[in-house]
């Protein structure tokens, strides 16, 4: 029954007390089959709420707040970081002194944890749910590399995250990062020649391989850079928005008036990028407001393909990449690299690989400055205060279960304090963090992990 409900069932708890009623029940009859008996007490088991849903009882409680129990505490942390019920090794440990006083320990157990292949639950749901990377293509979409590669390019991102998070490096890392883990089916989908790799993953160091130098940290990896995708291009805007607003909590806001009619655009031939309709049509537009934000953004990232790839190696004399051929896996046939010969004479040529940006998110922060190119947007982000504190404000929300002070307005009267304080708590857990393990522990010892509310 302990397993079942997945806590220490004691003496007298009312569920012995029930079971205890169906023996008796048994008993009394006389003549109650013995598989019978054993059916009624099966289903007892499986229809119970504490058997359906994570049920965590607590005790001591204070104005309806319970703190949590030691077996509440170990499966509800192997829930968050495995998916499944505690085991036996973490029922065994003193969780109520490790969140509160043995920092040591409680480091050590949480690196064995996210060392476990099964933390991978924790790192892919807490990436899905970040930055949507679950999110379905739309209809119509092709067979792909991608799809044939989909399970390599999560894993990609996983093994990232997890040495992050074992080797407590610093939140910019995520941004920064000059390495990343590649096996040879991932070496194959970036096509790059790289000698050594098996099946499994290996730590690569990007800076050692030339056709890899362009690329820096989780955002330049496929996994992120095929979101929002189409079967003809890249989800361009996909790639700013998501960037925008779910790593450097950037509101983008509500577009005002009408939105244009882009209908009667004839695009049967696709002679014309999306960057060229991005720059051509949202000027005068109630989209151009939230645009200026979101277009330096997108553009930088022009330079990978809708699957992610980056056709570095025919770059102009000038060093400036050819929108044709950024384009090549479109499906335009405009060049003899794409599989023909240019269909449009004006072709149009667009470098916006630098830019600038001025923003603030919601935590008060500015980010600005400008850049040349993608890597060095990703390390003016990366270096910015915003990013994290973006990235325990996601954490939290996912850690904790509760939505962030994204609904609270700081100008109404009945918000406002609650949102500062609300505000401050994050802030001392980003700013008391060495690294992002440090944040996951902060997050884990706080009396949002460790107590529950009944009303």
């Amino acid at each position: 029954m302990s397993k079942a409900f997945k806590r220490t069932v004691i003496s007298d708890d009312y569920v012995l007390d029930s079971a205890q009623s169906a023996y008796d029940i048994y008993i009394a009859s006389g003549h109650m089959p013995v598989d019978a008996f054993l059916h009624s007490i099966v289903s007892y088991l499986l229809f119970s709420p504490e058997f359906l849903f994570k049920s965590y009882r607590g005790s001591s409680s204070i104005d309806g707040v319970f703190n949590l129990s030691n077996d509440d505490l170990a499966h509800k942390i192997s829930f968050l970081f495995w998916g499944e019920p505690a085991s036996n090794h973490l029922l065994s440990l003193d969780w109520k002194s490790l969140l509160s006083s043995d920092q040591i320990s409680l480091e050590t157990e949480l690196i064995d944890i996210v060392a476990n292949e099964k933390s991978k639950y924790f790192i892919t749901n807490f990436l899905n749910q970040w930055l949507g990377l679950d999110e379905l293509p739309q209809e119509g979409l092709e067979v792909s590399n991608h799809d044939k590669y989909e399970s390599e390019l999560k894993a990609e991102s996983e093994h990232f995250i997890r040495s992050i998070i074992w080797d407590n490096e610093p939140a910019s890392t995520i941004v920064n990062a000059n390495y990343t883990f590649l096996n040879q089916a991932m070496a194959d989908y970036y096509q790059v020649a790289i000698n050594g790799l098996g099946t499994s993953y290996q730590k690569v160091n990007l800076s050692d391989i030339p056709d890899l130098a362009n690329r820096q940290g989780l955002f330049t990896q496929a996994n992120y850079l095929t979101i929002g995708r189409k079967s003809d291009r890249p989800g361009s805007v996909a790639r700013g928005v998501t960037l925008l607003t779910k790593a450097l909590c950037h509101d983008l806001g509500v577009p005002s008036g009408e939105s244009p009619d882009l209908s009667q655009v004839d695009r049967s031939m696709h002679t014309e990028t999306s960057l060229f309709r991005m720059v051509t049509e949202t000027p005068g537009t109630t989209c151009v407001g939230c645009h200026e934000s979101i277009n330096p953004v997108s553009f930088t990232f022009e330079v990978f393909d809708k699957n992610g790839r980056h056709p570095f190696s025919y770059a102009n004399s000038d060093g400036s990449i050819p929108e044709f051929l950024i384009y090549d896996t479109v499906g335009i046939p405009n060049h003899p690299l794409a599989n023909g010969p240019i269909l449009k004479s004006d072709v149009f040529f667009l470098d916006q690989r630098s830019g600038s940006i001025n923003l603030s998110n919601h935590h008060g922060h500015t980010i600005s400055g400008s850049f040349n190119n993608h890597k060095e947007l990703l390390t003016l982000l990366g270096n910015s205060q915003a990013f994290t504190e973006c990235l325990t404000d996601q954490l939290y929300d996912y850690i904790i279960g509760t939505t962030s002070e994204k609904g609270m307005s700081p100008s109404h009267p009945d918000q406002a304090a609650k949102h500062h304080a609300h505000t401050c708590s994050k802030r001392q857990i980003s700013q008391n963090a060495t690294g992002v393990r440090d944040i996951i522990i902060n997050l884990i010892k706080t009396k949002a992990f460790t107590t529950i509310r009944r009303n």
